[in-house]
């Protein structure tokens, strides 16, 4: 893997350098980045929530991730988003929603086959060493989760509800096939798995109040019911009843995020 630098523009600078070169392009199946400095970009929740989150994608973060595809797309190498921290506060609903929005924008923009946290676990005496402190929950998003050695408490941070969204319901060997809506602060992510003859969809609805979405699948027909589960402020990962029906209509409550799947 080539790249992984801590900004998406010197990963993609280094990346490029690397594949470029015959002697060393044999070597890659991979090109990685980062998306920090700290607090800035997609390092910061406020900022994903008050661009693509808010229906307005920022034009220079898109453009460095359309490169990015465009270079993996030239030399058949996957893309990865390999490290994120530091969006807000670990367990904060907003900080979940905020990187929900990010993954559908690294599979939408950079094309990206996979997408890491910083850590899979952090614990409060990896924090006391490491940072010499003893405030888990303050800076230490990015951590899929928490566990606090003193208390026994174990967290998934809003890091790991998010990427649940999309892992619970899309397994290794599905593909992202095309989705448009016409309703900008809702998104939509969708995927298709032949091998297991499933399809997936991740809606996001960053508006403040209800929407009413109707689904059609062109050219694909679901057979049995569909399935779901959706976070809001009041849960993560709630499961709700399963409905045969397509095209369908569902309500989305406000600032929520839904997954649904279905068997082809």
């Amino acid at each position: 893997m080539v790249g992984t630098e801590e900004t998406e523009e010197v990963s993609l600078r280094v990346a490029r350098a690397i594949l470029s070169d015959p002697g060393a392009r044999p070597y890659v199946v991979a090109i990685g980045y980062h998306s920090y400095p700290y607090s800035e970009g997609y390092s910061s929740a406020s900022f994903i929530l008050s661009t693509s989150g808010a229906g307005k994608p920022d034009t220079g973060r898109v453009a460095v991730r359309d490169q990015l595809r465009d270079l993996g797309n030239e030399y058949r190498v996957n893309v990865w988003m390999t490290e994120n921290s530091l969006g807000g506060p670990p367990l904060s609903y907003n900080t979940f929603r905020a990187r929900v929005v990010q993954i559908h924008d690294e599979f939408l923009y950079a094309n990206a086959s996979a997408y890491f946290g910083e850590e899979a676990m952090w614990d409060l005496t990896s924090q006391r060493l490491h940072f010499k402190k003893s405030d888990l929950y303050g800076d230490s998003e990015g951590n899929i989760v928490l566990i606090n050695n003193d208390t026994g408490a174990v967290d998934i941070a809003g890091i790991g509800y998010a990427i649940g969204h999309y892992a619970r319901w899309v397994k290794p060997g599905a593909v992202r096939v095309d989705a448009t809506i016409s309703d900008p602060p809702v998104q939509v992510s969708a995927f298709r798995d032949d091998s297991r003859g499933t399809v997936a969809l991740v809606l996001i609805n960053n508006a403040a109040t209800p929407k009413s979405v109707s689904i059609d699948l062109t050219g694909l027909s679901v057979t049995g019911n569909w399935t779901g589960e959706q976070s809001t402020t009041s849960g993560y990962w709630k499961q709700f009843a399963s409905w045969s029906a397509t095209p369908f209509t569902i309500i989305l409550p406000e600032t929520s995020v839904t997954s649904i799947g279905g068997r082809l």
